[in-house]
């Protein structure tokens, strides 16, 4: 986990102009997110996948609608294909679809395997912002993804090389 974090802040870097409250809020987050996943393994336990998925994603989009109240400065809706193409990725793909793989995966693998999977997510930040946006790939950066990616290789491959030397049963 010590590794995969230096990598993720060495991926991460310190922007010009950054903000060291913003960059504490994020790290606060990825705290938040390892109390999350070890408490829902717990839950997972007793309840469907599915029926896990709805309780999470529900509630969580009915809170977050006051701030999408308060924080909206334009109320005027311009419908598109794009735009609703884009809505309907980021509900179904990203929230109930994302969502419900993740709780599908987190039954089968520890809770400290998942968190580290989550490291995985600025890797592909920078893979998708080099390969879209054309964004600069340094030393640092590449050196910060062979630190996240590392953790996650052994604790993919670790299980399977330990079972390996396990000898068989009679």
């Amino acid at each position: 986990g010590t590794v995969a974090l230096a990598g993720v802040l060495l991926v991460m870097g310190w922007p010009s102009g950054a903000n060291f409250l913003g960059c504490l809020l994020v790290l606060l987050s990825t705290v938040v997110v390892a109390i999350w996943v070890r408490w829902s393994k717990i839950w997972m336990q007793s309840l469907s996948v599915n029926a896990f998925t709805a309780l999470t994603t529900v509630p969580g989009t009915v809170m977050l609608i006051p701030f999408a109240l308060f924080m909206t400065n334009d109320w005027q809706v311009n419908f598109s294909t794009q735009g609703a193409a884009a809505l309907l990725y980021l509900g179904v793909g990203c929230s109930l679809g994302a969502g419900w793989l993740w709780n599908m995966g987190m039954r089968s693998i520890p809770a400290n395997a998942g968190g580290m999977f989550l490291a995985l997510e600025p890797i592909f930040g920078v893979i998708f912002a080099v390969a879209l946006l054309y964004e600069p790939l340094g030393a640092t950066t590449l050196a910060g993804i062979g630190l996240v990616v590392l953790p996650v290789l052994v604790i993919s491959i670790l299980p399977v090389l330990q079972a390996r030397r396990l000898p068989e049963a009679c």
